[in-house]
């Protein structure tokens, strides 16, 4: 609820920002910024995607450590009962399995994570990549000022376009 004004403001002015870095880049770069606007395009889904797939994750180590954390508590509610019964080694091997079956979700969410953090991050260098070669290959010369301008207009893209 509290990014709620914050992000509130980002519909109307997204349009607005995306127009006016479109226009400084086809300025800057010709047709050739339509290549990374189409990279920032394809890695949309993309990203939509890693992040249903992390949310999936997140849910079922959620599941496994309650599952855990369950039999944790009834583990030290009954401790009594399970003293006298010396059911110690029983209950210990199910909490056991449980624990490797939470590391394992874990194991995945971490991995999930990161594929999620360096997707994100390598973005401007496939979009750096998609317009320079586009702009190479269609016979300019691309000097270090140019290349600079357009980093920062694509930078400027990428956050209404993540959103």
């Amino acid at each position: 609820m509290q990014d709620l004004m914050t992000y509130l403001h980002a519909v109307w002015y997204s349009f607005f920002q995306i127009s006016l870095a479109v226009y400084f880049l086809w300025g800057q770069v010709g047709p050739s910024c339509l290549a990374g606007v189409i990279v920032i395009i394809v890695l949309i889904p993309t990203t939509k995607f890693v992040a249903a797939w992390l949310a999936k994750i997140q849910k079922l180590l959620m599941k496994a450590r309650d599952d855990r954390v369950a039999l944790n508590n009834e583990i030290l509610g009954s401790m009594k009962v399970i003293k006298i019964q010396a059911w110690e080694e029983n209950f210990r091997s199910k909490l056991m399995k449980l624990r490797q079956h939470e590391l394992t979700r874990l194991w995945r969410y971490f991995f999930a994570g990161a594929c999620s953090v360096s997707m994100y991050g390598s973005t401007p260098l496939l979009v750096a990549l998609g317009t320079f070669a586009a702009y190479t290959l269609s016979g300019n010369n691309l000097d270090v000022a140019e290349a600079l301008t357009a980093l920062a207009l694509f930078d400027i893209l990428r956050f209404p376009l993540f959103m």
